[in-house]
């Protein structure tokens, strides 16, 4: 925007000029003295100068647009460049995946097993009580059962896709679920499992008690039969409430 109003400005100058050495012509012509004819020349000198210095300033003009120009394309191209990763930490995230992938090994479990890396699961073999599970075709389900105050799991167990369960002489307790689906079973040098495909993982919000309950005439002993799938609930018809989790949270 700016040269072009420079182009104008110029444009309308030079008329000026040409009008006004018109002028000194004409009156030339029709018999000036010498003395006139002086001033004309001088003015016309003048003149030229004064085209010269707008043409000069011009240049300069042009030239320093030019400069800031390539300025900016030199910056845009520099910016670009640094933007980019470096080779080094493309490589460095390339091994780091590679070494991430490395570190987990898909693994085979019989129905009701744990990882052979768990070494405490708690039993109370004078409570016959049970969590039965049933788990549909969506794919393969990893379970940990956790105590609600401490977060401490007592029992994990693989079962297998369209199967039941029965997870039996569970500890009195309340208790909630972590729940893994998916397919592949893999498990990594920390003890963390994950499935390989079509995965996601879920946390209970109900409580499970499995507190015996007392009363003058018998013992009541609680169980509870689960229904799990892409949609999970009690066989009884409540809902079994659960929230979304990361691998990383269901290992933690």
């Amino acid at each position: 925007m700016y040269r072009n109003k420079t182009f104008v400005a110029n444009k309308i100058m030079g008329i000026l000029i040409e009008c006004f050495i018109c002028f000194v012509i004409v009156f030339h012509i029709y018999g000036c003295s010498n003395r006139d004819e002086s001033i004309s020349t001088n003015i016309l000198n003048e003149m030229e100068d004064l085209s010269e210095f707008i043409y000069e300033q011009n240049r300069i003009e042009d030239n320093s647009l030019t400069n800031k120009e390539n300025d900016l394309k030199s910056n845009a191209i520099l910016n670009e460049a640094s933007n980019k990763p470096s080779p080094s930490i493309l490589n460095n995230k390339k091994q780091k995946l590679v070494e991430d992938n490395e570190l987990w090994n898909n693994i085979y479990l019989d129905q009701g097993r744990a990882v052979d890396c768990v070494v405490s699961q708690k039993y109370n073999k004078s409570i016959d009580n049970e969590l039965r599970v049933s788990m549909g075709d969506y794919g393969d389900l990893y379970l940990k059962i956790l105590e609600l105050n401490t977060n401490n799991v007592i029992r994990e167990v693989f079962i297998k896709q369209n199967s039941v369960y029965k997870i039996i002489n569970i500890p009195e307790g309340k208790y909630y679920l972590k729940t893994a689906f998916g397919k592949g079973l893999q498990l990594n040098q920390d003890c963390e499992v994950k499935f390989d495909k079509n995965a996601y993982y879920k946390k209970s919000e109900n409580v499970l008690d499995f507190y015996i309950v007392d009363t003058y005439y018998e013992s009541s002993v609680p169980s509870f039969h689960l229904s799990l799938d892409v949609k999970v609930s009690f066989s009884t018809g409540s809902q079994y409430d659960s929230e979304s989790i990361s691998m990383e949270t269901f290992n933690n």
